[in-house]
C-alpha cells in the first residue's frame, strides 16, 4: 500500500443499527471489515444507536445518538442527525478533516452532505443501491453502481461513476460438507439436498422459497430441500404447505442464523438455489446479491433466476439460468446437475473463481483506487 493510501482516512457514514437481518446492513458490516483492514485506525464506522454487537469488535465505530437514535428514526431525522454529528466530529477533530472521504449507500445520507458540502468542504463517495437525488449524485466526488443497469440509468453522471457488483470471503467456506450439521438437522446423507440461504419475503420481496417448496413434489423423491432464515411465522406456514403437498418429509426448515454462523448451512446442501419466480426492480436492475457470490465460494452448483442483474453477478456460465418461475427450467437444472456431473463440477470451479477473485478486502480497495 502507497503512502497516500495510509495516510488517507475514510469514515463510513449509516444509520444502520445491528444485529440486524436486513441486507444492507449486512453488506455495510461487510464492507466495514474490509475498510478496516486496509485503513485500520484511519477509518470510522458511523452506525446507528442500539446494541453494540459483537461482529463489530475490531472496527473502529460510533453510535453518536445512542438510545436517542431511535427517536431521530421515529422523527425522519436520522439523516440530518448524523450529518451534524459528522460536522461536529470534524470540527472537534481536524486531523480527520485531512484528505478524508466519507463514504455511504444511503441516499438520505448522501443529500445531507451533498448540502452540507456547500458549507463545508468535503468529499463523499455514494455507493448507489437503487434510485438517489440529482443533488446527491451530482455532487458526489465518485459514484460507486453495484449494476451495469443502475449506472445506463445514470448516464449524465457516468463520467464519476463505476460498476463494482458485491463480494464474498471465500475462504470462510472451508468444509467441502458439512456432514454432522446434516445429521443434527435430521438429513440423511443419501438426500440430494437443494438449498436457500437468506431472508424469506424482505418487505415483501419474493425470493422464491415457496417456488422451491411447490416445485419439490415434481423432483424425484430423493430430492429434499433446506430452507434457512424465515421467521417463525414463515415457517408454520411452510409447515402446513409442507404436509399439504405430502412432502413434510423432505422439506427442512431453520429459522434466522446469526450473520457469521450462517456458513455451515450452504455446505450441508448438495445444490444452492435462488429462484425468486417474478423480476421486479429490484431483482433486476438493483441488486448485486451477496447470496450469489456466497453460494459461489460454497463450490456448489447453483440454480438461479434468469435476471440480468443475476446474470451480471454469476459471469460464463457459472449457474443454470431458468426462466423466472418456470417449474419445468428448475427441475431440467436439477436432472442435468445430476446427470452431467463433469459440467457440474466445471460450472462449480468457474463459480468459485469469480468468488475468490471478489473478496470484500479488494473491493474495499477498489474503491479507495478510484479516489
Amino acid at each position: 500500500m502507497s503512502d497516500a493510501r495510509e495516510a488517507r482516512r475514510l469514515i463510513y457514514l449509516s444509520g444502520f443499527e445491528y444485529p440486524s437481518t436486513h441486507g444492507h446492513p449486512l453488506h455495510a458490516l461487510s464492507m466495514a471489515r474490509a475498510f478496516s483492514s486496509v485503513l485500520g485506525d484511519n477509518f470510522l464506522f458511523v452506525i446507528g444507536g442500539g446494541v453494540r454487537h459483537p461482529a463489530l469488535a475490531g472496527v473502529q465505530h460510533a453510535s453518536p445518538f445512542g438510545g436517542a437514535f431511535a427517536l431521530l428514526r421515529t422523527l425522519h431525522l436520522r439523516a440530518l442527525g448524523s450529518a451534524l454529528w459528522l460536522l461536529w466530529f470534524l470540527l472537534r477533530n481536524p486531523s480527520w478533516r485531512e484528505d478524508l472521504i466519507v463514504f455511504t449507500n444511503e441516499p438520505k445520507m448522501a443529500r445531507m452532505l451533498a448540502l452540507l458540502s456547500f458549507v463545508f468542504p468535503l468529499r463523499y463517495v455514494l455507493e448507489v443501491h437503487g434510485p438517489a437525488s440529482s443533488l446527491a449524485l451530482s455532487r458526489a466526488h465518485r459514484l460507486v453502481f453495484v449494476t451495469t443497469g443502475l449506472l445506463e440509468e445514470n448516464a449524465a453522471y457516468a463520467k464519476k461513476g463505476s460498476v463494482i457488483g458485491n463480494a464474498v470471503d471465500a475462504d470462510q467456506f472451508s468444509e467441502p460438507r458439512d456432514e454432522a450439521l446434516r445429521a443434527k438437522l435430521g438429513i440423511d446423507l443419501s438426500e440430494t439436498v437443494i438449498g436457500y440461504v437468506g431472508r424469506f419475503r424482505p418487505m415483501d420481496s419474493d425470493k422464491g422459497v415457496d417456488f422451491m417448496l411447490e416445485a419439490l413434489p415434481s423432483l424425484p423423491e430423493d430430492v429434499s430441500i433446506l430452507l434457512v432464515g424465515g421467521t417463525e411465522e414463515e415457517l408454520d406456514r411452510l409447515r402446513v404447505r409442507s404436509e399439504e403437498l405430502a412432502v413434510a418429509d423432505r422439506t427442512h426448515l431453520v429459522a434466522h442464523i446469526p450473520f457469521d454462523e450462517r456458513f455451515a448451512y450452504f455446505t450441508a446442501a448438495d445444490i444452492l438455489a435462488y429462484v425468486p419466480p417474478k423480476e421486479d426492480r429490484f431483482l433486476a436492475r438493483e441488486t448485486s446479491p451477496m447470496k450469489l457470490y456466497e453460494y459461489m465460494a460454497a463450490r456448489r452448483p447453483i440454480i438461479a433466476s434468469d435476471f440480468p442483474a443475476f446474470r451480471e453477478a454469476l459471469p460464463g456460465g457459472a449457474a443454470y439460468l431458468i426462466r423466472p418461475g418456470s417449474v419445468d427450467e428448475y427441475c431440467s437444472a436439477v436432472e442435468s446437475i445430476h446427470a452431467h456431473s463433469e459440467e457440474a463440477a466445471a460450472r462449480v470451479e468457474n463459480a468459485y473463481e469469480v468468488a475468490c477473485e471478489n473478496s470484500w478486502i479488494r473491493r474495499a480497495e477498489h474503491i479507495l483506487e478510484l479516489l
